[in-house]
């Protein structure tokens, strides 16, 4: 189940998962590394948090074997 909010730990806990540097979780976002350090620093808010965590699902979905 998807929630409504990630924290920044649960953010950078799954782009580790997914074996993926910020730049790469970036891109795929469509937003500049520095937004996504700054999401797991917790220095900015992450916008749009369900849209977020929807999409790593997905990603992780694909990376499934």
């Amino acid at each position: 189940p998807v929630r409504d909010a990630m924290n920044a730990a649960e953010l950078r806990a799954a782009r580790i998962r997914l074996g993926l540097s910020q730049r790469k979780l970036a891109l795929a976002f469509g937003v500049p590394q520095q937004t996504v350090s700054r999401w797991e620093c917790g220095l900015i808010a992450i916008q749009h948090p369900l849209i977020i965590a929807l999409a790593l699902k997905e990603l992780e979905r694909r990376s499934a074997p």
